[in-house]
């Protein structure tokens, strides 16, 4: 009398070749996971900067009408704007103690939670009044942007944007694919 049932070796293959299958895809799916976390950071670091350039042309006569011309803020901007691990509180004192340094002095600054409390960002957390950072799912809303013109010439500039010291958004560096 035969019995029913798989053998040994047939289980045993079995799960052999469901342990290739499975060394063999995890790494695709990570890869795809990564991928779409630094896509959504990008789109929200994008929707902030849309939402910051509208927020500044309904506050047109407060922009800057200077810009940076030999680039010194773009050079020294991670220097000046190191501001991990402070509240948005010390954030504001810390960036009011620096207006008349080159770090400031092109920029309209505005608070992200400003943009969504005015209702030119909706937020995608908490009743959509906050923004959270997929990397490290921390609030973005006491981040500061800057927006501020990208020529002197009247005829033909534009308004330019940018998360002060934005590598920080990131952690210490983008997560790999």
């Amino acid at each position: 009398m035969k019995e029913k049932g798989f053998t040994l070796i047939e289980l045993v293959a079995v799960i052999v070749i469901l342990g290739v299958l499975a060394v063999l895809v995890t790494p695709a799916i990570i890869g795809m996971r990564n991928t779409v976390i630094n896509n959504t950071l990008n789109n929200k670091i994008s929707m902030i900067y849309d939402a910051a350039i509208d927020y500044a042309y309904d506050n047109i006569m407060d922009v800057p009408k200077g810009i940076d011309v030999d680039d010194t803020f773009a050079r020294n901007s991670r220097k000046c704007f190191d501001d991990r691990g402070l509240t948005a509180q010390e954030k504001k004192a810390y960036y009011k103690n620096r207006t008349n340094e080159d770090c400031l002095k092109y920029c309209y600054v505005v608070l992200v939670k400003t943009l969504i409390d005015r209702g030119y960002l909706v937020g995608d957390t908490d009743g959509r009044t906050s923004i959270e950072n997929p990397l490290t799912g921390e609030s973005m809303n006491s981040e500061l942007v800057c927006v501020r013109y990208d020529s002197e010439d009247p005829q033909n500039r534009e308004l330019i944007a940018y998360i002060l010291g934005e590598q920080r958004l990131w952690g210490e560096t983008e997560v790999s694919e």
